[in-house]
């Protein structure tokens, strides 16, 4: 909902924001060549349910008798030009945990988000950068600085910007106190859902999942597949409907690299693009369509939502297959294989366990079709 702000000027250098007239700020002003800043704060007892570009417009009539224009920007210029002396500064102070927020615009630039957060002893640097670009990444902003030094009395000075969509500014006073959480946490969860890994890798980010990423009942990762060969293609339907049959679906990523570790566990090592790959014999973008055919071919009934498409990133392309959480009563999904001479085809029933694919025995498909088992 856009809020209604309004601008009041005093005689004494003094502007105040109402924002449906309750007032939220106070900033000073000049009206004398160069007006250089504008740094205020906002009140703490204002709900920040707005935008700062709401916000900003408002605080830019200071600068009517100007040609110099403050709008909010995102997505296209990665660091904001700091070579002008002309911006607007807003900050708030989140009401729990002893951080703040600055919004920062300068002239023709993105709005820059600094947060200032106490550090602790418990986590180190390179902990906290990867955590913060993370808390980031979840709530559509990019990280593009990062400072500080570990320990008490010390604090983390992380600056961002929106990557896409604007968000409210009540965003980032929940964020802060997310960081605040991370920066002091020895065991701060920091389990990388399927969401997290597809936007990693569409910001091109994917630093983010090497040595945290790992394959578990909701992740599978393959170097490559060859659509062209019946066995791949059963393997595919497999991986995919394997996911479907687990309560909280699952994310495949084809076209990336995994490292054993001491367990047997296969952690994320490094990305594989397919259109570098010599055994590929078709595009990328034919793959992708080579993937949805055979899983609408191989897999009953059709899965609901489920997303196959290929992601460009500075290495090159990876495919990913999306599976959302499937209703228990369309469950569970069958691979259906190719045609048997003489007639008829096999089928199975694929389930995720661990980081491996397990299928429903005889014993258990007995009892599936008797209605004991779902």
């Amino acid at each position: 909902m856009t809020q209604d702000f309004s601008l009041h000027t005093t005689s004494d250098g003094l502007a105040e924001i109402l924002k449906n007239g309750h007032p939220i700020l106070t900033a000073g002003y000049r009206h004398t060549y160069p007006t250089n800043t504008i740094e205020t704060t906002l009140d703490s007892h204002c709900e920040p349910d707005f935008k700062f570009s709401e916000l900003l417009r408002t605080l830019s009539q200071l600068w009517t008798y100007r040609s110099d224009t403050f709008t909010v920007q995102y997505g296209d210029a990665p660091t904001p030009n700091k070579s002008t002396n002309d911006y607007v500064s807003v900050t708030l102070y989140p009401k729990h945990g002893d951080t703040s927020v600055h919004f920062t615009q300068f002239v023709g630039s993105p709005t820059e988000i600094d947060f200032d957060i106490p550090s602790h002893y418990l986590v180190e640097e390179q902990e906290m950068r990867h955590r913060a670009e993370l808390l980031l990444l979840r709530n559509n902003m990019k990280m593009i600085g990062f400072k500080g030094t570990a320990g008490d009395g010390n604090s983390w000075l992380v600056t961002s910007v929106w990557i896409a969509q604007e968000g409210e500014m009540s965003v980032t006073t929940s964020l802060a106190e997310a960081l605040a959480v991370a920066a002091c946490s020895p065991t701060w969860p920091s389990t990388l859902a399927p969401t997290d890994v597809i936007q990693a890798l569409k910001q091109d980010l994917s630093h983010l999942l090497v040595g945290h990423l790992t394959e578990n009942a909701d992740f599978d990762a393959k170097e490559f597949i060859d659509p062209t060969r019946s066995a791949w293609r059963i393997e595919l339907a497999k991986d995919i409907a394997q996911f479907a049959n687990s309560p909280t679906g699952g994310l495949l990523l084809i076209g990336a690299k995994t490292d054993k570790k001491p367990g047997g566990v296969e952690v994320f090592k490094k990305l594989a693009p397919l259109d570098s790959n010599p055994k590929l014999a078709m595009t990328v973008p034919e793959l992708v369509q080579s993937a949805r055919s055979i899983a609408d071919a191989h897999i009953y009934p059709i899965i609901d939502g489920l997303e196959i498409a290929s992601i460009r990133t500075r290495k090159g392309s990876v495919i990913y297959a999306y599976i959302p959480p499937q209703e228990p009563s369309r469950q569970p999904f069958m691979v259906i294989g190719e045609d048997l001479p003489g007639g008829g085809h096999f089928f199975s029933i694929p389930r995720r366990r661990g980081d491996g694919n397990l299928p429903v025995s005889p014993k258990e498909f007995h009892r599936l079709i008797a209605g004991k088992l779902w």
